[in-house]
């Protein structure tokens, strides 16, 4: 059996991230996601985190929300991990009878954050308000309602809302002025589109840069050439290359020397970055990770499908899948002029002139990281990758990611 587990932010009123939800499914041996009770869902949360992927791997020090079932609360699995990492949700299908109800009072005792799922009103859960941190809406079936409407006193007895299924920027924005304090959902990774704006583009030394780290073979010298006549590249080149990250014994001063040192896959890497912080300076911290985890996830499975040869272009695909939510504009016009690699323009605009791989694995990537597992499959399938790639390939880049901007 393998496991799948993917996360989705949580984030507070500043954008800033408070933890992840961790959303899991797993395979059996035909590739088909099978599905399981609540039970059993969990409790492979629980063992992927504790002995898989590692707990810390999967949310870099940030809370992980996983959900429990009747049955594992009172069998006191939360007390498994421990409680300064984790929410513990409360499933909205739970029954708060005496068993139910004694176990989060124990837990709440002992400091874990309770969180009451898809919360809809009703006395019979006043017990389990009273055990409770967190309670979450389900804005998108519900509609973005007043959180304290059916709950007395709500916001002073301490509750803090989280509106889920948070989809847009206009979403955010109104669950905001109604008293959410959390919202979970990608609306962060959506342009936000205002008529008459203008696109930010590249500088000119940072266009010459994208074309140069796309060939086959690295030209050091052009790379070189490039560098030099952009202060501001060359200063970030040195910071990099001096820092903790490459532990040198010796300080690098030259441009050709620290190229030469780093080689091509890191050049590549470095530039890469560069260029994603450079479109991102002025947005939430977990759009320009999401952008490295596609990067280096789209890279990994070319790796997995046999395209090792394109890793470059396919971590350059990933990383500018999110070009229009960076640059606030259309991905077509944000794509134009910019001297990417055909396949990769051609799959970011879903074409089908584009190479059927990159198209496919770009999809992949956008499928696991929204949990729609039946896809995932099927890409796999067509890429002819272990069924347990993508799964591997995510949390690797989940970690190299955290790992980069760190």
């Amino acid at each position: 059996m393998k496991t799948f587990v993917a996360r989705q932010p949580i984030i507070d009123c500043n954008r800033s991230v408070i933890g992840y939800e961790l959303l899991y499914r797993h395979s059996g041996s035909s590739l088909s996601f099978d599905s399981l009770d609540g039970n059993s869902a969990s409790a492979h949360v629980i063992s992927h985190s504790l002995f898989g992927a590692g707990l810390e791997n999967l949310v870099t020090g940030k809370l992980a929300f996983i959900n429990f079932t009747r049955q594992l609360l009172v069998q006191g699995i939360p007390n498994l991990l421990p409680r300064d990492s984790i929410a513990v949700e409360i499933l909205e299908t739970i029954h708060p009878d005496e068993e139910v109800i004694a176990a989060c009072r124990s837990l709440k005792k002992q400091g874990y954050l309770l969180a009451l799922d898809d919360y809809v009103h009703s006395p019979a859960l006043e017990p389990l308000l009273q055990c409770a941190a967190i309670v979450k809406f389900d804005v998108k079936s519900t509609g973005i309602v007043r959180p304290d409407r059916h709950v007395p006193h709500f916001q002073t007895r301490g509750l803090k809302a989280l509106a889920e299924k948070i989809e847009t920027w206009t979403d955010f924005e109104r669950a905001q002025v109604l008293g959410y304090s959390y919202f979970q959902g990608y609306f962060f990774a959506r342009p936000v589109l205002v008529a008459g704006r203008q696109t930010p583009s590249l500088k000119l030394s940072q266009c010459q840069l994208l074309e140069a780290i796309q060939h086959p073979d690295l030209d050091f010298a052009k790379i070189e050439r490039i560098i030099k006549q952009d202060v501001s590249l060359s200063y970030k080149l040195l910071r990099y290359i001096n820092s903790v990250r490459f532990a040198r014994s010796i300080t690098i001063d030259s441009i050709g020397q620290t190229l030469v040192l780093l080689g091509e896959v890191e050049v590549r890497r470095w530039a890469s970055l560069l260029l994603l912080c450079s479109l991102g300076e002025n947005k939430t911290r977990e759009l320009v990770i999401l952008a490295l985890v596609r990067a280096r996830f789209c890279e990994l499975l070319g790796d997995a499908a046999g395209m090792s040869d394109r890793k470059s272009s396919l971590f350059l695909m990933g990383m500018f899948s999110l070009l229009d939510a960076l640059l606030d504009g259309n991905i077509e016009e944000a794509l134009e002029g910019l001297p990417l690699d055909k396949d990769v323009t051609g799959a970011l605009l879903g074409r089908s002139n584009a190479d059927s791989r990159f198209r496919s694995i770009f999809r992949l990537v956008c499928d696991y990281e929204a949990a729609d597992w039946a896809p995932v499959s099927r890409h796999a399938l067509f890429l002819r990758i272990p069924e347990d790639a993508p799964a591997v390939a995510y949390t690797a880049a989940l970690q190299w990611a955290d790992s980069v901007l760190s």
